[in-house]
């Protein structure tokens, strides 16, 4: 899989599913009084919901229909490989940027998930189907953490959280494929 892939995946996961567009997608969380929201960089990737209680049912459906069943639109997946690689660019004139950029190739061997840096090329060739996989390997219940925090209790939250996030996949993510590079010899 190319250098961005996971993060290009995530960054569609808000912009709509198989049933609904990303429009769609804002539109009916604000009619919920709900917010919706996708981070990730490095090992992590959090799907945030924040909904009020009586529409709480309907919040986690929508969200559960975003987690599961993203549409990874080729006009979406195209727009953001744009600004991937436009961020790749602008990237080159901040020595920040630069240097958190190739600090990780200095640590780690190049074939590590970690010294691999996205490039123009790699955000080029990321295809729908690659983002599909990554997908369908690492967003599986057995590879997540929920956390609820709010005016409810455990016997109010998971039936809800059951029916709207039902069990799925119990296959293993990948294994990970980690190499710490060598110190250098002494001399």
């Amino acid at each position: 899989m190319a250098p961005g892939t996971g993060a290009l995946a995530v960054d569609l996961m808000s912009e709509g599913t198989t049933t609904r567009t990303g429009a769609q997608l804002v539109e009916q969380f604000n009619a919920l009084g709900a917010t919706f929201g996708v981070s990730g960089g490095g090992e992590i990737t959090q799907l945030g919901l924040s909904a009020l209680k009586p529409t709480l049912p309907q919040a986690i459906a929508l969200y559960a229909d975003v987690v599961q069943h993203p549409a990874f639109a080729p006009s979406d997946v195209e727009r953001l490989k744009v600004q991937t690689i436009v961020a790749i660019e602008s990237g080159r004139l901040s020595p920040n940027r630069i240097a958190s950029r190739l600090l990780p190739r200095l640590i780690y061997e190049v074939d590590s998930p970690y010294g691999r840096l996205s490039s123009e090329p790699s955000a080029r060739a990321i295809t729908r189907d690659d983002l599909g996989a990554f997908h369908h390997d690492w967003f599986r219940p057995n590879n997540a953490t929920l956390v609820v925090v709010g005016d409810t209790t455990l016997a109010e939250i998971r039936p809800m959280i059951e029916k709207g996030l039902p069990g799925g996949s119990r296959a293993l993510c990948p294994p990970p494929s980690f190499r710490r590079r060598r110190p250098p010899a002494s001399r």
